[in-house]
């Protein structure tokens, strides 16, 4: 599966399921380093539904004013309809 990595942040991205014309859900698997934060100011498509599953670390994840903290093992499911912002706890 394709890797993508962000030269600027470390952020690794790697598609784990096949593109698919007309599904609405990709799975994806991501690494983000520690102590940094990406920002995303809405989503690809409007009421896209994610799910995050944190492995390991810790992940602070806002999404339109509203914010969650994911330690190890935590699940987080939502619709996306605003900005949103990812930020790894330290090491």
């Amino acid at each position: 599966a394709p890797l993508w990595t962000d030269p600027e942040t470390g952020f690794h991205r790697r598609a784990a399921s096949p593109p698919g014309p007309g599904l609405r859900m990709e799975l994806i698997e991501a690494e983000l380093p520690p102590g940094v934060a990406i920002a995303y100011p809405g989503p690809a498509v409007a009421g896209m539904e994610q799910h995050i599953l944190l492995r390991a670390g810790a992940l602070d994840f806002t999404h339109a004013g509203e914010s969650w903290r994911l330690g190890p093992g935590d699940c987080l499911r939502l619709c996306l309809t605003g900005p949103t912002r990812l930020a790894s706890g330290p090491e």
